[in-house]
């Protein structure tokens, strides 16, 4: 789903070396970065960042299948994720 909105999707793993920390998925699409700034809570966060945003989009199309209102703070979150609204998340998901 959020491969549509040009969104590396999950699942991402960490992979700490000496001195680096790699954040990447299996298709070989990384981040890396150095060990001392980044703290193993940091990089499984960062990790989990696909996921919970299509846990995120899926509770905003549920809430929304079932006329009730979204919440307000998951728009916020899905928007500040990804940069666009919730109605150009829907258009872009649904093509």
């Amino acid at each position: 789903m959020i491969d549509k909105l040009e969104i590396t999707g999950g699942p991402w793993d960490v992979v700490y070396t000496t001195d680096k920390a790699f954040i990447g998925n299996e298709r070989g699409t990384f981040i890396r970065l150095k060990r001392k700034e980044l703290s193993y809570n940091d990089a499984n966060l960062i990790a989990a960042a696909p996921e919970m945003l299509e846990a995120l989009i899926g509770t905003g199309r549920y809430q929304e299948c079932n006329e009730w209102d979204i919440d307000e703070y998951i728009l916020q979150v899905i928007e500040k994720a990804t940069g666009r609204t919730w109605a150009e998340v829907k258009e872009a998901i649904d093509e």
